[in-house]
């Protein structure tokens, strides 16, 4: 390839645009916060900012908490008890026995971004979560609870609603893999029946990783799920007009997630009266703000005669989007996972990410599991790859001959194209033979790269200098520009590939190939490290497919037997 005045321009501004992107982007405003820096010692120094004040959405909708009830105009004296805490090695819920909400969630085995404290999600938006309400006014008359065991808390309120009296009993059990059994049970203590109108048992609030975590994320997927019939989702920050959706079909489960981590909860049926969303903004400044989102299940109308009981099961989730703990609980909502927007591609990558599991299970290391899915993945394309190595080889040769074509045709376009494919045939060459294993490729990166770009699993997992496998593989930082080892190599690494790579015809488009590299070294820098790890092994073995095709070769000079006149160009 030849280094001319223009290309050395092109490579001299691209690689101005690579070094200069993130200060402009921080002057211009661009950016509306700081990174962490990154370093090698594994601990991530990305904080959760200080929230300033909240300001309310258009569509938000809360509701106050319950009110105590009073006889003769004098206001009941309830009972107040402490927060009350149950958990087991997975989570740790507190439990606010006055409005009969979980106050919290802590996640034992997940850190925050500083690694210093586990995350806890506990932004709720009011009434709160797992809060029973009704579309009628309850006020609480006694509040009774009773931890059974460590994991185990039974709590008992008597309630009035227009002056009649029932009971509501809220059961919950924390079982294995994130899961917490809940049980719902109204009794009505009055001598009339009484009437019950749109009761609604609301899940956590959640936010996005930045804010839920201090995770400094490329993407994110941040919204409400539900199954009704198929699964759907809700942006969380659609408009009003296509957040407050009126869904109010049966519902079989509903959930709230960002990138990493879940809540979703499923009743023993159906919500048979759907759902209702939610949702709180929080603005930190005049530029940046995010949301927090909740959903309410919905239960239609019942009426319970005197001493009449309904009990309503529920199982609620809330933890890491990992497909194993999903499936267990509800193989649908395995699609919370939003690996992808389109389902061949969705299918393409779970099945990657399964595969990555079981090899960390073999081999005990994320890192070595993208090393091993790799090589599979390349030995899965080897025959496709060399059979377009040789095409491009082949084409390389018919060059002076295709040459000779377009001087011989250059007044007559459609003559030149017949006898080129003329020649085409002749030597068996398929011009369109080196593209293939591209194409072919295509689906498999862009499937990988959504499952190492969504997998919770690979969140703080080190590798070699790779701190955390989720994020670049930042080392240390030169003039605010960070320093990324793994998309560096692999920008060289396309080089070397390149070089050995048998050249275009064409000089504009050996000129564009050159500049590749250096495009994509823009538009990968901060790419998961991971990611990066995947596609450097990558193009080492490339290299290695080239060098020993380049042997194989070696003796092999013989130029093309057939000659313009012999393709029929006379």
């Amino acid at each position: 390839m030849k280094f001319d005045k223009t290309t050395i321009v092109v490579v001299v501004a691209c690689t101005a645009l690579v070094l200069g992107w993130t200060p402009l982007c921080k002057y211009m405003g661009w950016i509306s916060y700081e990174s962490a820096p990154s370093a090698p010692p594994p601990i991530v120094t990305t904080t959760p900012p200080v929230i300033e004040k909240n300001v309310p959405a258009k569509s938000d909708k809360t509701v106050p908490p319950l009110p105590v009830a009073s006889e003769n105009g004098v206001k009941l004296t309830v009972k107040k008890y402490d927060n009350i805490t149950i958990g087991n090695e997975d989570l740790t819920i507190t439990i606010d026995p006055h409005d009969g909400v979980i106050a919290g969630i802590k996640l034992n085995n997940y850190d925050k971004a500083n690694r210093t404290e586990p995350i806890s999600i506990s932004d709720n938006i009011q009434p709160g979560a797992f809060s029973v309400s009704s579309a009628m006014p309850w006020e609480i008359l006694s509040v009774h609870p009773e931890k059974i065991s460590p994991n185990v808390l039974a709590l008992t309120r008597i309630m009035t609603q227009n002056g009649q009296r029932f009971e509501l009993k809220q059961l919950w059990e924390l079982k294995n893999d994130f899961q917490t059994a809940c049980t719902v049970s109204l009794r009505n203590l009055s001598s009339a029946p009484l009437n019950f109108s749109k009761i609604k048992i609301m899940t956590n609030g959640l936010e996005p990783m930045r804010y839920l975590a201090g995770d400094d994320t490329r993407t994110e997927v941040f919204g409400i799920d539900y199954f009704a019939e198929k699964f759907k989702s809700i942006d969380a920050t659609a408009k009003d007009e296509n957040f407050d959706v009126n869904i109010d079909y049966p519902v079989s489960w509903i959930g709230v997630t960002n990138k990493y981590f879940a809540c979703v909860m499923k009743p023993e049926g159906d919500f048979d009266g759907g759902l209702e969303p939610f949702r709180k903004n929080t603005r930190i400044n005049p530029k940046e703000e995010y949301y927090t989102v909740a959903v309410a299940g919905v239960f239609s109308d019942f009426q319970l005669v005197a001493g009449e009981v309904k009990k309503f099961k529920l199982n609620y989730y809330s933890g890491p989007k990992e497909l194993k703990a999903l499936a267990d609980f509800d193989p649908s909502t395995q699609q919370i996972m939003h690996l992808s927007m389109f389902s061949p591609m969705e299918w393409i990558s779970r099945q990657l990410l399964r595969f990555l599991v079981w090899l960390k299970s073999i081999c005990g290391s994320w890192g070595w599991s993208i090393i091993i899915l790799t090589v599979i993945v390349r030995a899965a394309f080897w025959p496709i790859t060399q059979k377009a190595n040789r095409s491009m080889k082949n084409m390389q040769k018919l060059q002076p001959l295709i040459k000779e074509l377009k001087e011989k045709y250059k007044d007559n376009q459609q003559m030149m194209n017949t006898k080129m494919m003329e020649l085409y045939k002749i030597h068996k060459v398929n011009p369109l033979g080196g593209c293939l294993p591209i194409l072919l490729q295509i689906p498999v990166f862009i499937a990988l790269y959504s499952t190492i770009d969504s997998s919770v699993e690979l969140r703080h997992s080190s590798f070699w200098w790779a701190h955390d496998l989720a994020q670049p593989d930042t080392v240390d930082t030169v003039l605010g520009i960070a320093i990324n080892p793994l998309v560096l190599a692999m920008t060289l690494l396309m080089l070397v590939q390149q070089r050995l790579t048998p050249a275009a015809a064409d000089p504009m488009q050996q000129k564009m190939m050159m500049i590749m590299p250096l495009v994509m070294l823009f538009f990968l820098y901060n790419l998961p490290s991971g990611l990066t790890l995947y596609w450097t092994v990558s193009q080492i073995i490339s290299i290695i497919q080239l060098l020993i095709n380049q042997k194989l070769n070696k003796d092999d000079t013989a130029e093309p037997a057939k000659t313009a006149s012999t393709a029929k160009t006379s």
